[in-house]
Protein backbone atom coordinates (compact mmCIF):
# COMPACT_ATOMS: atom_id res chain seq x y z
CA UNK A 1 0.00 0.00 0.00
CA UNK A 2 1.02 3.76 -0.08
CA UNK A 3 3.59 4.94 2.47
CA UNK A 4 2.09 8.17 2.30
CA UNK A 5 -1.78 8.37 1.20
CA UNK A 6 -0.96 11.35 -1.39
CA UNK A 7 2.34 10.32 -2.75
CA UNK A 8 3.27 7.13 -4.86
CA UNK A 9 5.88 5.32 -3.69
CA UNK A 10 6.40 3.00 -6.45
CA UNK A 11 10.12 3.29 -7.60
CA UNK A 12 9.77 3.81 -11.52
CA UNK A 13 12.33 2.40 -13.99
CA UNK A 14 13.39 4.17 -17.31
CA UNK A 15 11.36 2.28 -19.68
CA UNK A 16 8.50 3.53 -17.09
CA UNK A 17 9.33 7.18 -17.78
CA UNK A 18 10.06 6.50 -21.06
CA UNK A 19 6.37 4.91 -22.05
CA UNK A 20 4.83 7.63 -20.26
CA UNK A 21 6.52 10.40 -22.11
CA UNK A 22 5.24 8.40 -25.17
CA UNK A 23 1.77 7.88 -23.79
CA UNK A 24 2.02 12.19 -23.49
CA UNK A 25 3.32 12.89 -26.43
CA UNK A 26 0.91 10.57 -28.71
CA UNK A 27 -2.47 12.61 -26.65
CA UNK A 28 -0.91 16.03 -27.29
CA UNK A 29 -0.36 15.11 -31.22
CA UNK A 30 -3.86 14.35 -30.96
CA UNK A 31 -5.11 17.03 -29.03
CA UNK A 32 -3.26 19.62 -31.25
CA UNK A 33 -5.66 18.72 -34.04
CA UNK A 34 -8.58 20.13 -31.91
CA UNK A 35 -11.18 18.94 -33.89
CA UNK A 36 -14.08 20.39 -31.83
CA UNK A 37 -11.95 23.72 -31.15
CA UNK A 38 -12.23 23.09 -27.23
CA UNK A 39 -8.32 23.38 -27.03
CA UNK A 40 -8.49 26.80 -28.95
CA UNK A 41 -11.50 28.47 -26.64
CA UNK A 42 -9.56 27.09 -23.53
CA UNK A 43 -6.95 29.08 -24.86
CA UNK A 44 -8.87 32.44 -24.88
CA UNK A 45 -10.61 31.64 -21.34
CA UNK A 46 -6.98 31.58 -20.01
CA UNK A 47 -6.33 34.81 -21.37
CA UNK A 48 -8.63 36.45 -20.19
CA UNK A 49 -8.14 35.40 -17.25
CA UNK A 50 -4.70 36.42 -17.15
CA UNK A 51 -6.38 39.93 -18.13
CA UNK A 52 -8.59 40.08 -15.08
CA UNK A 53 -11.36 39.81 -17.58
CA UNK A 54 -13.55 37.05 -16.38
CA UNK A 55 -12.96 33.35 -15.43
CA UNK A 56 -14.54 29.88 -16.09
CA UNK A 57 -16.29 28.81 -12.87
CA UNK A 58 -13.36 25.47 -13.30
CA UNK A 59 -9.96 27.62 -13.86
CA UNK A 60 -7.46 25.45 -12.86
CA UNK A 61 -6.69 24.25 -16.21
CA UNK A 62 -6.18 27.86 -17.01
CA UNK A 63 -4.14 29.07 -14.19
CA UNK A 64 -1.26 26.46 -14.85
CA UNK A 65 -1.33 27.42 -19.04
CA UNK A 66 -1.00 31.27 -17.82
CA UNK A 67 1.72 29.87 -15.37
CA UNK A 68 3.53 28.16 -18.46
CA UNK A 69 3.04 31.23 -20.68
CA UNK A 70 4.43 33.30 -17.80
CA UNK A 71 7.31 30.78 -17.68
CA UNK A 72 8.14 29.63 -21.02
CA UNK A 73 6.34 32.53 -23.21
CA UNK A 74 4.68 29.92 -25.25
CA UNK A 75 1.27 30.87 -26.61
CA UNK A 76 -1.56 30.10 -24.25
CA UNK A 77 -2.49 27.48 -26.75
CA UNK A 78 0.86 26.22 -26.93
CA UNK A 79 1.12 26.49 -22.89
CA UNK A 80 -2.31 24.70 -23.06
CA UNK A 81 -0.59 21.46 -24.44
CA UNK A 82 2.36 21.61 -22.65
CA UNK A 83 -0.80 21.46 -19.43
CA UNK A 84 -2.06 18.61 -21.38
CA UNK A 85 1.31 16.58 -21.46
CA UNK A 86 2.29 16.78 -17.95
CA UNK A 87 -1.74 16.01 -16.96
CA UNK A 88 -1.23 12.68 -19.36
CA UNK A 89 2.41 11.93 -17.77
CA UNK A 90 1.39 12.16 -14.12
CA UNK A 91 -1.93 10.37 -15.17
CA UNK A 92 0.48 7.40 -16.54
CA UNK A 93 2.65 7.36 -13.22
CA UNK A 94 -0.49 7.08 -10.70
CA UNK A 95 -1.81 4.55 -12.99
CA UNK A 96 1.47 2.73 -12.48
CA UNK A 97 1.47 3.10 -9.35
CA UNK A 98 -2.13 1.61 -8.26
CA UNK A 99 -1.75 -1.26 -10.61
CA UNK A 100 2.06 -2.21 -9.89
CA UNK A 101 1.31 -4.40 -6.74
CA UNK A 102 -2.06 -6.20 -7.67
CA UNK A 103 0.10 -7.30 -10.69
CA UNK A 104 1.33 -10.82 -10.87
CA UNK A 105 5.23 -11.24 -11.64
CA UNK A 106 4.36 -11.92 -15.52
CA UNK A 107 2.27 -8.96 -16.00
CA UNK A 108 4.98 -6.56 -14.35
CA UNK A 109 7.48 -6.23 -17.54
CA UNK A 110 4.89 -5.17 -19.60
CA UNK A 111 2.35 -3.05 -17.08
CA UNK A 112 3.83 0.05 -18.47
CA UNK A 113 2.70 -1.41 -21.94
CA UNK A 114 -1.08 -2.11 -20.01
CA UNK A 115 -0.92 1.26 -18.79
CA UNK A 116 0.06 2.84 -22.20
CA UNK A 117 -3.38 0.64 -23.73
CA UNK A 118 -5.77 1.89 -20.84
CA UNK A 119 -5.46 5.45 -22.13
CA UNK A 120 -6.78 4.25 -25.64
CA UNK A 121 -9.25 2.58 -24.53
CA UNK A 122 -12.40 3.10 -26.37
CA UNK A 123 -15.94 1.84 -26.65
CA UNK A 124 -16.37 -1.01 -28.95
CA UNK A 125 -18.08 0.53 -32.13
CA UNK A 126 -21.10 -1.97 -32.21
CA UNK A 127 -23.56 -0.15 -34.47
CA UNK A 128 -20.46 1.50 -36.51
CA UNK A 129 -21.59 -0.22 -39.68
CA UNK A 130 -25.46 1.57 -39.08
CA UNK A 131 -24.83 4.82 -37.93
CA UNK A 132 -21.23 5.24 -38.97
CA UNK A 133 -20.32 6.92 -35.53
CA UNK A 134 -17.61 6.16 -32.77
CA UNK A 135 -18.12 8.76 -30.35
CA UNK A 136 -21.49 10.08 -29.65
CA UNK A 137 -24.41 7.95 -27.85
CA UNK A 138 -21.36 5.87 -26.28
CA UNK A 139 -19.72 6.36 -23.10
CA UNK A 140 -15.75 7.62 -23.97
CA UNK A 141 -13.11 7.23 -21.04
CA UNK A 142 -10.17 8.92 -23.44
CA UNK A 143 -10.91 11.62 -25.03
CA UNK A 144 -7.98 13.92 -26.91
CA UNK A 145 -10.42 17.57 -27.27
CA UNK A 146 -11.14 18.52 -24.15
CA UNK A 147 -8.26 20.07 -21.74
CA UNK A 148 -10.44 20.69 -18.66
CA UNK A 149 -11.04 16.54 -18.65
CA UNK A 150 -7.63 15.78 -19.51
CA UNK A 151 -6.46 17.61 -16.60
CA UNK A 152 -8.77 16.42 -14.43
CA UNK A 153 -7.46 12.48 -14.95
CA UNK A 154 -4.77 12.24 -12.59
CA UNK A 155 -6.06 14.33 -10.18
CA UNK A 156 -9.68 12.13 -9.80
CA UNK A 157 -7.18 8.47 -9.82
CA UNK A 158 -5.22 10.20 -7.41
CA UNK A 159 -8.26 11.44 -5.21
CA UNK A 160 -10.01 7.95 -6.42
CA UNK A 161 -6.75 6.06 -5.06
CA UNK A 162 -6.08 8.46 -1.79
CA UNK A 163 -10.16 7.87 -0.82
CA UNK A 164 -10.16 4.48 -1.43
CA UNK A 165 -6.81 3.83 0.69
CA UNK A 166 -8.14 5.61 3.59
CA UNK A 167 -11.33 4.41 4.07
CA UNK A 168 -9.28 0.65 3.81
CA UNK A 169 -7.04 1.30 6.03
CA UNK A 170 -8.75 3.11 8.11
CA UNK A 171 -6.55 6.09 8.30
CA UNK A 172 -8.35 9.42 9.33
CA UNK A 173 -5.26 11.55 11.23
CA UNK A 174 -6.70 15.18 10.70
CA UNK A 175 -3.45 15.73 8.14
CA UNK A 176 -4.97 12.93 6.00
CA UNK A 177 -8.62 14.53 6.14
CA UNK A 178 -7.01 17.97 5.19
CA UNK A 179 -5.77 16.40 2.50
CA UNK A 180 -8.21 14.88 1.27
CA UNK A 181 -10.38 17.63 1.89
CA UNK A 182 -7.98 20.09 -0.70
CA UNK A 183 -7.65 17.54 -2.76
CA UNK A 184 -11.24 17.20 -3.20
CA UNK A 185 -11.75 20.75 -3.95
CA UNK A 186 -8.75 21.09 -6.72
CA UNK A 187 -10.36 18.41 -8.65
CA UNK A 188 -13.66 20.58 -8.13
CA UNK A 189 -12.33 23.30 -9.35
CA UNK A 190 -10.30 21.74 -12.15
CA UNK A 191 -13.43 20.59 -13.02
CA UNK A 192 -16.71 19.35 -10.74
CA UNK A 193 -17.41 15.96 -13.15
CA UNK A 194 -15.35 13.81 -11.35
CA UNK A 195 -17.06 14.92 -8.00
CA UNK A 196 -20.46 15.29 -9.00
CA UNK A 197 -20.80 11.78 -9.09
CA UNK A 198 -18.60 10.13 -6.72
CA UNK A 199 -20.09 12.25 -3.55
CA UNK A 200 -23.33 10.19 -4.68
CA UNK A 201 -21.96 7.42 -5.26
CA UNK A 202 -20.01 6.92 -1.54
CA UNK A 203 -23.42 8.16 0.31
CA UNK A 204 -24.98 5.28 -1.81
CA UNK A 205 -22.85 2.75 -0.45
CA UNK A 206 -22.44 4.57 2.97
CA UNK A 207 -26.52 3.97 3.29
CA UNK A 208 -26.44 0.67 2.00
CA UNK A 209 -24.01 -0.40 4.34
CA UNK A 210 -26.61 1.00 7.10
CA UNK A 211 -29.04 -1.29 5.16
CA UNK A 212 -27.16 -4.66 5.35
CA UNK A 213 -25.86 -3.47 9.11
CA UNK A 214 -21.80 -3.32 8.07
CA UNK A 215 -22.15 0.21 9.41
CA UNK A 216 -18.90 2.47 8.47
CA UNK A 217 -16.91 3.65 11.78
CA UNK A 218 -17.82 6.83 12.36
CA UNK A 219 -14.09 8.01 12.21
CA UNK A 220 -14.98 7.02 7.93
CA UNK A 221 -18.00 8.75 7.96
CA UNK A 222 -16.17 11.87 9.24
CA UNK A 223 -14.13 11.38 6.54
CA UNK A 224 -16.50 11.53 4.08
CA UNK A 225 -18.47 14.52 5.54
CA UNK A 226 -15.40 16.26 6.14
CA UNK A 227 -13.38 15.30 2.73
CA UNK A 228 -15.80 15.08 0.62
CA UNK A 229 -19.31 16.47 1.64
CA UNK A 230 -18.71 19.43 2.72
CA UNK A 231 -16.31 20.94 0.35
CA UNK A 232 -18.01 19.41 -2.79
CA UNK A 233 -21.44 20.81 -1.54
CA UNK A 234 -19.34 24.39 -0.92
CA UNK A 235 -17.76 24.70 -4.02
CA UNK A 236 -20.18 22.24 -6.55
CA UNK A 237 -22.74 24.82 -4.64
CA UNK A 238 -20.94 28.29 -6.02
CA UNK A 239 -20.82 26.51 -9.47
CA UNK A 240 -23.89 25.56 -9.93
CA UNK A 241 -25.54 28.58 -8.89
CA UNK A 242 -23.14 30.90 -11.24
CA UNK A 243 -24.34 28.27 -13.88
CA UNK A 244 -27.68 27.87 -13.58
CA UNK A 245 -28.49 30.77 -11.60
CA UNK A 246 -30.76 33.69 -11.77
CA UNK A 247 -30.49 35.68 -14.84
CA UNK A 248 -29.23 39.26 -13.88
CA UNK A 249 -27.07 42.45 -14.42
CA UNK A 250 -24.08 40.41 -13.60
CA UNK A 251 -24.87 36.76 -16.04
CA UNK A 252 -21.91 36.16 -18.19
CA UNK A 253 -21.18 33.45 -20.82
CA UNK A 254 -21.14 30.70 -18.00
CA UNK A 255 -24.49 31.82 -16.74
CA UNK A 256 -26.42 28.91 -19.25
CA UNK A 257 -29.69 28.80 -17.73
CA UNK A 258 -31.84 25.77 -17.52
CA UNK A 259 -31.05 22.13 -16.02
CA UNK A 260 -33.26 19.49 -17.24
CA UNK A 261 -33.69 15.68 -16.36
CA UNK A 262 -35.04 14.20 -19.71
CA UNK A 263 -34.03 10.49 -20.46
CA UNK A 264 -32.36 9.97 -23.83
CA UNK A 265 -33.17 13.44 -25.61
CA UNK A 266 -29.47 14.04 -26.28
CA UNK A 267 -28.95 10.76 -26.98
CA UNK A 268 -31.61 10.75 -29.83
CA UNK A 269 -30.26 13.57 -31.35
CA UNK A 270 -27.78 11.54 -32.82
CA UNK A 271 -28.86 8.29 -32.57
CA UNK A 272 -31.77 6.16 -32.38
CA UNK A 273 -33.20 5.22 -29.48
CA UNK A 274 -33.03 1.04 -30.01
CA UNK A 275 -29.06 1.78 -30.15
CA UNK A 276 -28.72 2.33 -26.62
CA UNK A 277 -28.35 -1.01 -25.12
CA UNK A 278 -25.97 -2.20 -27.29
CA UNK A 279 -24.08 1.68 -27.06
CA UNK A 280 -24.13 0.86 -23.63
CA UNK A 281 -22.61 -2.36 -24.03
CA UNK A 282 -19.56 -1.52 -25.80
CA UNK A 283 -18.76 1.04 -23.79
CA UNK A 284 -18.86 -1.20 -20.43
CA UNK A 285 -17.37 -4.36 -22.65
CA UNK A 286 -14.52 -4.89 -20.28
CA UNK A 287 -15.76 -3.88 -16.82
CA UNK A 288 -18.95 -6.48 -17.70
CA UNK A 289 -16.82 -9.71 -18.46
CA UNK A 290 -14.83 -9.23 -15.16
CA UNK A 291 -18.37 -8.82 -13.36
CA UNK A 292 -19.53 -11.87 -14.92
CA UNK A 293 -16.07 -13.82 -14.86
CA UNK A 294 -14.05 -12.37 -11.58
CA UNK A 295 -17.96 -11.17 -9.43
CA UNK A 296 -16.06 -13.10 -6.26
CA UNK A 297 -12.73 -11.12 -6.18
CA UNK A 298 -14.54 -7.73 -7.42
CA UNK A 299 -17.62 -7.97 -4.81
CA UNK A 300 -14.53 -8.16 -1.99
CA UNK A 301 -13.73 -5.43 -2.95
CA UNK A 302 -14.09 -1.58 -2.08
CA UNK A 303 -12.65 0.24 -5.30
CA UNK A 304 -14.58 -1.86 -7.54
CA UNK A 305 -18.14 -1.42 -5.59
CA UNK A 306 -17.27 2.24 -5.86
CA UNK A 307 -16.40 2.43 -9.15
CA UNK A 308 -19.25 0.67 -10.05
CA UNK A 309 -21.74 3.02 -8.18
CA UNK A 310 -19.93 6.26 -9.88
CA UNK A 311 -20.06 4.70 -13.08
CA UNK A 312 -24.28 4.01 -12.53
CA UNK A 313 -24.57 7.57 -11.14
CA UNK A 314 -22.70 8.94 -14.27
CA UNK A 315 -24.05 7.19 -16.50
CA UNK A 316 -27.46 8.48 -15.40
CA UNK A 317 -26.14 12.00 -15.61
CA UNK A 318 -24.75 11.26 -19.04
CA UNK A 319 -28.36 10.23 -20.47
CA UNK A 320 -30.67 11.99 -18.79
CA UNK A 321 -29.38 15.41 -17.68
CA UNK A 322 -29.43 18.48 -20.22
CA UNK A 323 -28.74 21.77 -20.15
CA UNK A 324 -31.44 23.42 -22.33
CA UNK A 325 -30.73 27.20 -21.74
CA UNK A 326 -26.80 26.95 -22.71
CA UNK A 327 -25.25 24.64 -25.35
CA UNK A 328 -27.34 21.38 -25.69
CA UNK A 329 -24.89 19.60 -27.90
CA UNK A 330 -21.88 19.85 -26.22
CA UNK A 331 -23.19 17.25 -23.32
CA UNK A 332 -21.51 18.51 -20.55
CA UNK A 333 -22.95 16.20 -18.47
CA UNK A 334 -20.79 13.56 -20.48
CA UNK A 335 -17.73 14.60 -18.85
CA UNK A 336 -18.47 12.63 -15.69
CA UNK A 337 -19.37 9.33 -17.51
CA UNK A 338 -15.87 9.31 -19.30
CA UNK A 339 -13.92 9.89 -15.79
CA UNK A 340 -16.10 6.85 -14.30
CA UNK A 341 -15.56 4.74 -16.69
CA UNK A 342 -11.51 5.44 -17.26
CA UNK A 343 -11.37 4.81 -13.65
CA UNK A 344 -13.64 1.98 -13.92
CA UNK A 345 -11.32 0.35 -16.37
CA UNK A 346 -8.48 0.99 -14.31
CA UNK A 347 -10.03 -0.82 -11.36
CA UNK A 348 -11.25 -3.99 -13.66
CA UNK A 349 -8.16 -4.78 -15.06
CA UNK A 350 -6.41 -4.75 -10.90
CA UNK A 351 -9.41 -7.10 -9.85
CA UNK A 352 -8.66 -9.11 -12.96
CA UNK A 353 -4.67 -9.01 -11.88
CA UNK A 354 -5.85 -10.67 -8.34
CA UNK A 355 -8.46 -12.69 -9.37
CA UNK A 356 -6.17 -14.82 -11.97
CA UNK A 357 -4.43 -17.83 -11.66
CA UNK A 358 -1.07 -18.37 -13.74
CA UNK A 359 -0.58 -21.92 -12.02
CA UNK A 360 -0.85 -25.22 -14.23
CA UNK A 361 -4.18 -26.29 -12.62
CA UNK A 362 -5.08 -22.93 -13.23
CA UNK A 363 -4.84 -23.08 -17.39
CA UNK A 364 -6.55 -26.41 -17.57
CA UNK A 365 -9.52 -25.67 -16.07
CA UNK A 366 -11.76 -24.48 -18.65
CA UNK A 367 -13.75 -22.02 -16.86
CA UNK A 368 -10.44 -20.30 -15.83
CA UNK A 369 -9.04 -20.36 -19.34
CA UNK A 370 -12.15 -18.18 -20.45
CA UNK A 371 -12.03 -15.96 -17.71
CA UNK A 372 -8.94 -14.91 -18.74
CA UNK A 373 -9.39 -15.01 -22.49
CA UNK A 374 -12.54 -13.44 -22.75
CA UNK A 375 -11.37 -10.24 -20.71
CA UNK A 376 -8.36 -9.71 -22.57
CA UNK A 377 -10.15 -10.44 -25.51
CA UNK A 378 -12.72 -7.50 -25.01
CA UNK A 379 -9.53 -5.57 -23.46
CA UNK A 380 -7.54 -5.81 -26.39
CA UNK A 381 -10.95 -4.75 -28.69
CA UNK A 382 -11.45 -1.85 -26.63
CA UNK A 383 -7.65 -0.65 -27.55
CA UNK A 384 -7.96 -1.60 -31.61
CA UNK A 385 -11.35 0.84 -31.10
CA UNK A 386 -9.11 2.93 -29.36
CA UNK A 387 -6.77 3.27 -32.15
CA UNK A 388 -9.29 4.08 -34.78
CA UNK A 389 -10.68 6.92 -32.66
CA UNK A 390 -6.81 7.92 -32.15
CA UNK A 391 -6.51 7.72 -36.07
CA UNK A 392 -10.05 9.72 -36.47
CA UNK A 393 -8.71 12.67 -34.25
CA UNK A 394 -5.01 12.80 -35.34
CA UNK A 395 -6.24 12.96 -39.10
CA UNK A 396 -9.21 15.73 -38.74
CA UNK A 397 -10.07 15.42 -42.93
CA UNK A 398 -11.36 11.51 -42.08
CA UNK A 399 -12.86 12.77 -37.89
CA UNK A 400 -15.37 10.09 -36.83
CA UNK A 401 -17.36 11.29 -34.00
Amino acid sequence: MLNHPILPRTRFRPHHILVGVLTALLFVLAAKQDVFRDHFQHANFAELLAHKVESPPHFVYHLLVILVNTVTSFSFLNSGFVVIGLSVFFTFLFLMEYLQLSAPTTYRAPLAVLCLALFFLHPIPLLYWRDKHLYYGYMAPNIFHNPTVILLKPLALLHFMMFTHLIKESSYKLKNVILLGLLTGVSILAKPSYMMTLLPAAVLIWLFSLIRNKRFSNEATKLIILGLVLPTVALIGWQFFRTFGPQGADVTRWNKGKLVFSPLELFSYYSSTISFIPKVLGSLAFPLSIVFFHLKTAKRSFDFQLAVVNMLVAAVFNYCLVDKGGCFLCGDFGWSSQIALFLLNCVSLKIFFQSIDFSTDGFTDTRAKLAIAIPMALFTLHVISGVFWYSSNLFPAHFTP
